[in-house]
C-alpha cells in the first residue's frame, strides 16, 4: 500500500475517495456539499476549497454543472486535484487569495463557503484544521462580501459556521440577498445548536425563515436516519 492509499479516505460508503494527508473533511462538508441543488449548466463556486471536498461532493452531486474550488493554499489545492482525479471528476481548481479579486469578471449560479470563523488570536501555523477556520488576515465580511459579489442575479449563496456568527452573517447577507434561510444543525436531538447552515437569493425579497434542521446523532452516536440518508447514502440535503 502506497502513502496515497493512506491518506485516501472513503465518503458515501466509497462512491467518493478523497485525498487527505493532512486535514480531515468532516461531516460539514459532506452536509454543505450536498446542499447544492443547480439547474442543470449551472456554475457553482467553493470559496476556501481546502482539499476539495466540498467542490467534489457538489460535482458528485451535479455533474452537469461546472463547478470551480479557490484557496490561498498552494499544497490543499494540489491535493483536492489529487481527490477530483481520483474520482474521475472534472472539477476546476484554482490557487488565488481573494484580497487580490480573482475571477473579478466571473460570475456563478451558486457559491458555497465554510469560511474562517474563528476570532484572532495565536495559532501555531502548523495546526492546518485551525488556520482553514481561523480569521487571519481577511474579516469575515470582506469574505462574505466577496462570495455575494461573486454570485450572479438571482443566484444562491450557501455557508456553514458556528452559530455564535449567525447575525453577523445574516447582516451581511441583507444587503444585497433575501429568502435568508437559516437551518439548524444539532449534534443530539437535546442539544443546543452550534452550527448551521443559512443559505440565501441574491437580489430576492422574500422574507428571513427558519428551517426545523438536521439532528445528526442518536443518543449512542450513531447518524440518525436523515443524517445516514445525507451522509453514507449520498442524499441531497434539501434547505
Amino acid at each position: 500500500m502506497t502513502n496515497m492509499d493512506n491518506n485516501i479516505d472513503d465518503f458515501f460508503q466509497g462512491k467518493i475517495k478523497l485525498f487527505q494527508p493532512s486535514y480531515k473533511a468532516t461531516s460539514d462538508a459532506v452536509l454543505l456539499g450536498s446542499s447544492v441543488k443547480a439547474k442543470s449548466g449551472s456554475k457553482i463556486l467553493d470559496v476556501g476549497c481546502g482539499n476539495g471536498a466540498i467542490s467534489i461532493i457538489a460535482k458528485y452531486h451535479n455533474n452537469d454543472c461546472e463547478v470551480f474550488g479557490i484557496d490561498i493554499n498552494e499544497q490543499e489545492i494540489e491535493n483536492a486535484k489529487k481527490s477530483a482525479k481520483i474520482n474521475g471528476l472534472d472539477v476546476n481548481f484554482l490557487n488565488f487569495d481573494i484580497k487580490t479579486n480573482p475571477l473579478k469578471n466571473e460570475s456563478f449560479d451558486f457559491v458555497v463557503t465554510n469560511p474562517p470563523y474563528f476570532k484572532e488570536g495565536t495559532l501555531s501555523k502548523g495546526d492546518t484544521k485551525k488556520l482553514a477556520h481561523h480569521e487571519r488576515d481577511i474579516s469575515l465580511q470582506e469574505w462574505l462580501n466577496f462570495c455575494v459579489r461573486r454570485v450572479c442575479y438571482r443566484g444562491f449563496i450557501s455557508i456553514i459556521i458556528d452559530i455564535v456568527r449567525i447575525p453577523e452573517v445574516i447582516s451581511i447577507l441583507n444587503e444585497k440577498c433575501g429568502a435568508i434561510r437559516l437551518f439548524p444543525l444539532y449534534s443530539k436531538e437535546n442539544d443546543i445548536c452550534k452550527r448551521a447552515i443559512v443559505k440565501a437569493r441574491k437580489e430576492s425579497k422574500e422574507p428571513f425563515s427558519i428551517a426545523k434542521g438536521l439532528i445528526l446523532h442518536n443518543e449512542d452516536g450513531s447518524y440518525t436516519e436523515n443524517a445516514n440518508e445525507i451522509l453514507r447514502n449520498a442524499k441531497i440535503l434539501e434547505i
